[in-house]
């Protein structure tokens, strides 16, 4: 697994992994070294670091939502 593309949002720090075994990019998400999530638990991960990266995105809004950090 390779990382390609670090970078924040909201506080949180995006790491988008390349996985060349299974061609596909997986995303982790961060806060103080602290791993919230990772989108490999979630199933067979994304075809571009674009389409991980609007997850992973979409993933902080929801998790700062849900938990009254907005």
């Amino acid at each position: 697994m390779e990382v390609t593309q670090q970078l924040e949002r909201d506080g949180y720090l995006i790491k988008i992994i390349f996985c060349p075994y299974i061609e596909n990019y997986h995303w982790e998400v961060f806060n103080d070294n602290y791993l919230v999530e990772t989108s490999r638990e979630f199933g067979d991960g994304f075809d571009s670091e674009d389409e991980c990266i609007k997850y992973a995105s979409t993933f902080i809004r929801n998790y700062r939502d849900d938990n009254g950090f907005s």
